[in-house]
Parts: structure tokens; sequence; C-alpha cells
């Protein structure tokens, strides 16, 4: 177990008996959306007063690299190097040495180890952020993803005092399954004021090899079958047919990769899509694009869309998942059928064809961001509802004595 911190101001008593503490807990093994979320919403939560954040991570990894220079207490429990019960144990004892109030899980391993370890620790309340439906797999995968979601159900039947949805339409499918005091939706957000662009539009294209004044089109994500970049390849090869230089732009890497490149060839679009990988300045990326494209799938609200958006760039995306409740179609963005290779080509034709559109809608998206999910308003109902849990426990005392 290793930590860091490099340690809050020491409070008075007084002060202290008013500070919640809160311990997010993840396995932190990539750098998606979900990580993204954590670190957005744990830079936040640690600038609210009455709040005491800190975090265990499975993984070293940037998550924990991004967090402890913020100053924010990490302790890193590597799960490489320690079977479940050990972690369970190492979880157990930090939670009774700080003696949180809640705990905070991001995904299913985290959320029923947190939830053990929470029973096993006294602490009162354990929360779990949903932050999308099940990815769809196959073979061995699909029957692996069937139990890890039956065991997730279990624990956030039995072990979750409360789930935010981050979507309202996971908040409609969960209270399905829960009851509606358990599911709370809080939306995504983003700090805009964050969004630090370290290279200009022209110093992207020119390393990329893409001329200034061509259209380029982009998209950020995994590599994996549920983000749709098929379809968008698909589409590629439409509006190649049309104009020859209309580029494509591919951030991200995944296990899909190779196929991708292989469907490039078989395409002749080669000389027209370029992958880029894995890379930590994706904002440079996304403002060096005409247009951001989101062909996923399933999706719950992507934290690339909303920078995306808070970067001005005009969006195609489909119309799944939580987008639409971020996406007004024909307001701030154009929204499609997933897995529609003709609407996407034709959506973003439709942009061109339309002088000015894009730039509206870009100024539009940039508006709604800034109005509706930013990552002080996703701290700031999050810690209510650690607010609620906190005061509910403390007014039944209060009634039994």
């Amino acid at each position: 177990m290793r930590s860091s911190s490099s340690g809050p101001p020491k409070l008075s008593s007084a002060r202290a008996s008013m500070i919640t503490k809160v311990c997010h807990i993840a396995v932190a093994d990539l750098w998606g959306g979900a990580e993204v979320h954590l670190v957005t919403l744990l830079l936040s939560l640690s600038k609210i007063q009455d709040l005491e954040m800190s975090v265990v991570l499975f993984t070293e990894g940037r998550v924990a690299q991004e967090l402890r220079a913020a100053g924010l207490e990490v302790v890193v429990i590597a799960e490489h190097e320690h079977n479940l019960f050990v972690i369970l144990w190492k979880l157990v004892k930090h939670f009774r040495k700080h003696q949180f109030m809640v705990v905070h899980a991001h995904k299913p391993k985290d959320n029923f180890l947190g939830g053990v370890a929470c029973r096993l620790a006294g602490v009162p309340y354990l929360v779990r952020t949903l932050h999308g439906s099940w990815e769809p797999f196959s073979g061995f995968q699909h029957f692996k993803i069937k139990v890890y979601e039956h065991i997730d159900r279990l624990a956030n039947k039995y072990l979750v005092s409360a789930i935010i949805a981050v979507t309202l339409k996971i908040q409609s499918l969960l209270t399905q399954g829960y009851s509606r005091e358990k599911v709370v939706c809080i939306h995504n957000g983003i700090d805009v004021e964050r969004l630090m662009l370290s290279r200009g539009r022209r110093s992207v294209r020119k390393e990329l090899n893409i001329n200034e004044r061509a259209l380029l089109l982009g998209v950020v994500g995994r590599l994996t079958a549920v983000k749709g970049h098929i379809h968008l390849l698909k589409a590629m090869q439409i509006l190649v047919s049309k104009n020859s230089g209309t580029h494509l732009i591919i951030v991200g890497d995944g296990p899909l990769r190779k196929q991708l490149e292989d469907i490039v060839v078989e395409f002749k679009i080669q000389k027209n899509v370029v992958f880029v990988g894995h890379q930590s300045d994706v904002s440079d990326f996304i403002e060096a694009m005409d247009i951001f494209v989101l062909p996923s799938l399933h999706e719950g609200i992507p934290m690339v869309l909303l920078e995306a958006m808070a970067l001005s760039r005009p969006v195609v995306a489909s119309k799944t998942g939580g987008v639409p409740e971020v996406v007004d179609d024909g307001e701030n963005g154009l929204l499609v059928e997933p897995g529609n290779p003709e609407a996407i080509a034709e959506a973003i034709e439709s942009l061109i064809r339309q002088v000015g559109k894009e730039g509206q809608l870009g100024r539009n998206g940039r508006v709604r961001v800034s109005q509706n999910f930013t990552a002080s308003t996703m701290a700031k109902k999050t810690a209510n509802l650690y607010r609620r849990l906190v005061g509910s426990r403390f007014a039944n005392s209060a009634a039994q004595a």
C-alpha cells in the first residue's frame, strides 16, 4: 500500500466535527470517460469546505498522478500485487483507520469490494456511480460480463445506500429495480476553465500533414465495438467519394485498432484517415477538428462530448443513452440514429452545405455546457447527496435518543 498527500491544514475540533470524511474507490486501470469523470469530480469536491476527500485506487497510473498533483490523498492497493482477499482486508483496515462516513465506488469490482469492506469496517454509507449501460460482448466475455453484472446488482441492492445515474435514462431504468429514493440523477460535468490548449490548430494539422483548409472530422475514444468507429469509417467512404479532401483523425487506442486499420485499407481511404493513438492532450486535437463525431452505439454522457462542445466544436452524435440530454438536435449539434453510416454522412454534408451553421452550433454547444454541465454543479449535487445521507443518520440517532 502506497500513499501520497501534501496534506490539508489541521482543523479545530469544532470545525472537524462538521466535516464529512469521504473516500472514493476505483480500479483506475484505464484513462477513459469514467476515470476522467472521477478526477474532475474529485478536484471540484476537494474545494467544498465541509468535505474531506481521499481516494483508494487499485492501479498506479494517470489517475493517481493527476490527483496527487492536485494535493489529494491517494492510496494505491495494487491489484496486480494482491489477491481479492488481501485487497479486501487492506480496505477494511484503511476504512477503520480513517473512520469514513461515506465511501463512493465507480465500477463493479470496487463497488463489491468497497461494499463488503464498508460492512466489516462500520462505514455507514456506500454510494455507487453508474457511468453507463453494460457493453455488449459475445462468447466467454459475454458470460463473464453477465457474472459481473449479477454481482454488481446484488451489491447495489444490499450494500449500496444511494446510486448516482449520470443520465435520466439510466435513472429511469434503475428505478424499475430499486426504490426511487435510492436513485438520483447527477449529470456529468467538466471544468471549462481547465481546458488548456498547448498547441494551436495549425500546429496539430501540420504535425498530421493535413492542410489547414481541409475539412477535418474527428473522433475520440477507445477503439472498441461499442464506440461505433466502423460506422464512421463507412460514412467516410461515402464522404470521400464525393470530396477527396475530407479527412478524419481517430484519437484513442484499443483492441480493434488493427481491424479498423485493415478496414481503412479495404475502403481505400487510407490517405484520408489518420490513427493518432492514445493522446494526453486530447483538447489540442479536438481544437484542430472542424466537426467532432460521436458514432457510439451506447453511451452515458461522454466527457469527451462535453469537452468538444465546450471547445465550440460542432458535433454530430449518435442518438443514444444520455447524449440527447446534452445535444438538442439542430440547436447545439446534430443527432443521428446509432449504427447508420448514411445518416452520419448526410449530417456532416448538411453542415458543409449550410454556411455558418457549424459556427452557430459550436457557439450554442459551448453555452449549453457552460450553463448545464459544469464540474461545480456536478460536485455540488454530489455533496448534497452525501449531506442527505449523513444527515439522515444523525436525525435517526436523535429520534432514537
